[in-house]
């Protein structure tokens, strides 16, 4: 596919990432970069080739295109856009776009190549952004779809769209020379809830291909990388460090400054996601942990990277309770300097604590933690019967299954909340006095802002709930991990306390079960 191309006084040249994406026969192709990086223009552009590049049948190139958006308004003011921005609507010798702007948007290209052929393409534009939207899809036979911003959309669209793909124009027509689905995006979230982070980054599968673009910015070391206080600093990204150069800063009259002046007002997680390129989400409440800073709490290795924490066996394992129809659990140790480690999580879906217990929490504590004394601590809402059934409550299921369980101090939010912010802010050695493992993903996410205080509009402007949105799964795992909070705040712990039972010097109410100990 050519590097520089001209038509109809538009000229188009293909940037670094761009030459790879456009070169690719994958099936599957997406790229993902910062805004204003030249994605969209990308992908308009290789529906303009491939329809050009179509088998000649009878002297004609046929296609046929979905574009999708997540919704109508966004489809037809900025992708629909970008599309007449590459692909103009006029009519002059040898070129004609007819576009019907009424829903379903549609748009015919007619043009003839030099080679005396004949290209002819249709363009069907459609808002997808429910799944009960898939079935718009159900009755297209296409060449090829393109995606905007593929991560807004429903995973089943995309599954949708790789059905209708390969099916026009038929054999009998004589077929296609290329036809699959590309795509473009924002950085989306990193594990494995996101589809494309969950294709592009961990499944990887056969005759799928993905683009990450160089960060238009770069973050400037800071003096003090502890100091949680010290702004963040940025500069262009000209290609000198690690990074190849930022790509479509030519086509920006601003240069570098769009990029520099967005920085001003937005958040560190809104420019890493959305200037810099990383995978990450952006908040839009306010984070109950401000005094969480993720380069300090998360454990790492010699080399940066995220690891886990060290079981310390010779130490009980604090297991933190919430309850609820989403039960889960918080892995927590405290050094005998005071450290609160958080090792490891479970969570739950659409299950009681019994199944819970018996399906989960059980098997994982002996194929993991077996032989080690544990000290239980739960939400005081487990005593009350409606969390589990008409007749046994959560806190009484837990010690027929052999694991019997505290109860937590008091169930009010802000002694919860301080309890972990002590943590946090404590420094021990030098060290933090809170540490994550790697494993605890969700814990993390919640850290990082998705535990959070929603907005709410007033007469008097925004303002903020008193309590923290209850949101599973992460509401849910900070619950339980100030429960263990407010159980070692008073001290370290060491030695070994008895299997399940209270630690010493804390007066608590445990239920006691009809099972024997299990371990």
């Amino acid at each position: 596919m050519p590097q520089e191309q001209e038509n109809l006084n538009i000229k188009y040249i293909a940037l670094p990432t761009a030459r790879e994406f456009h070169a690719s026969p994958a099936f599957v192709r997406g790229v993902m970069g910062p805004l204003g990086s030249g994605k969209s223009a990308m992908c308009t552009w290789e529906m303009f080739e491939r329809c050009r590049e179509q088998v000649v049948h009878r002297g004609i190139r046929k296609s046929r295109w979905a574009i999708i958006r997540s919704t109508y308004p966004e489809l037809k003011m900025t992708t629909l856009n970008t599309f007449l921005d590459w692909i103009p609507e006029l009519s002059v010798p040898g070129y004609s776009l007819h576009l019907n702007r009424q829903p379903p948007m549609n748009a015919i290209l007619r043009m003839k190549l030099e080679d005396g052929t004949t290209v002819e393409a249709e363009f069907i534009f459609l808002a997808l952004d429910t799944e009960d939207d898939v079935k718009k899809l159900k009755s297209l036979e296409l060449t090829g779809c393109w995606i905007n911003e593929a991560t807004e959309i429903q995973f089943s669209i995309l599954k949708m769209a790789r059905g209708r793909v390969r099916r026009f124009p038929g054999k009998r027509d004589g077929g296609y020379n290329w036809s699959g689905v590309i795509m473009d995006s924002n950085p989306c979230e990193e594990g494995e809830d996101s589809w494309w982070y969950k294709l592009a980054e961990i499944e990887k599968p056969e005759n799928y291909a993905f683009w990450k673009q160089p960060p238009a910015l770069l973050r400037i070391p800071k003096k003090n990388p502890r100091d949680p206080h010290e702004p963040q600093m940025y500069c262009p990204n000209t290609g000198q460090g690690a990074f190849p150069a930022a790509e479509n800063v030519c086509n920006h009259t601003a240069g570098f400054s769009y990029w520099m002046d967005l920085c001003a007002g937005s958040g560190e997680d809104w420019i890493n996601v959305f200037i810099l390129g990383e995978y990450g989400s952006v908040i839009e409440g306010k984070p109950v942990y401000p005094e969480y800073y993720d380069a300090i709490h998360m454990a790492r290795d010699e080399k940066g990277k995220v690891c886990n924490l060290d079981i310390m066996r010779g130490l009980p394992l604090i297991l933190c309770l919430d309850f609820g129809l989403t039960p889960c659990c918080a892995f927590l140790q405290q050094t005998p300097n005071g450290v609160l480690r958080l090792i490891d999580e479970l969570i739950s879906h659409d299950m009681g604590i019994r199944q819970f217990a018996r399906d989960i929490l059980k098997p994982h504590l002996s194929n993991y933690y077996y032989n080690m004394s544990r000290i239980m601590i739960g939400d005081p809402a487990g005593t009350q019967r409606a969390q589990a059934s008409d007749e046994v409550s959560c806190m009484q299921e837990l010690a027929n299954a052999g694991l019997p369980t505290e109860m937590a101090r008091t169930n009010l939010f802000l002694p919860r909340r301080e309890a972990v912010a002590g943590f946090l802010t404590r420094l021990v050695n030098g060290k933090p006095g809170f540490q994550i493992a790697g494993k605890c993903t969700v814990a993390r996410e919640g850290f990082k802002g998705k535990y959070q205080y929603r907005k709410m509009r007033t007469t008097a402007g925004n303002a903020y709930s008193p309590e923290p949105l209850k949101n599973h799964p992460w509401s849910d795992i900070q619950d339980a991990i100030q429960y263990g909070a407010m159980h070692a705040e008073g001290g370290a712990i060491s030695g070994k306390a008895a299997p399940g039972a209270p630690s010493a010097g804390r007066s608590r109410r445990v239920i006691q079960g009809s099972s024997a100990g299990w371990d």
